[in-house]
């Protein structure tokens, strides 16, 4: 199968996903093609990189050069950086940075901690 299909597949079904569950969220035309066209699927609140495989895997590199570039995006725009990827079966795993996810965990729980 092409990457750059399975690629795309996979940052539409990611914009559909969080549109229907969360907000508004649509596919970046040419990611990563231009300067000014960043992340993969962008919304109100998060920018989003996706990395699949070609092929069902075991494993997946990830890099640390993805979070670092998506981290200045998501800085750049005042929005959440996620990294999302697959093993190539379409099932999605989503990564978030600790401080996002204690911020998004306490708004769902609430700020009170048990002792």
């Amino acid at each position: 199968m092409d990457v750059r299909r399975i690629s795309k597949k996979q940052e539409k079904r990611i914009a559909e996903r969080l549109t229907k569950n969360v907000e508004n969220a649509h596919v970046q035309k040419a990611s990563g093609a231009l300067y000014h066209k960043k992340s993969d699927v962008i919304s109100k609140a998060f920018r989003i990189e996706a990395k699949t495989k070609a092929t069902p895997s075991k494993q997946i590199t990830l890099k640390a050069d993805y979070f670092k570039k998506l981290h200045m995006e998501a800085l750049e725009t005042g929005k959440i950086p996620v990294l999302v990827f697959s093993f190539g079966d379409g099932k999605d795993f989503y990564v978030l940075e600790e401080h996002d996810f204690m911020m998004m965990a306490g708004r769902l729980y609430g700020e009170d901690k048990e002792t």
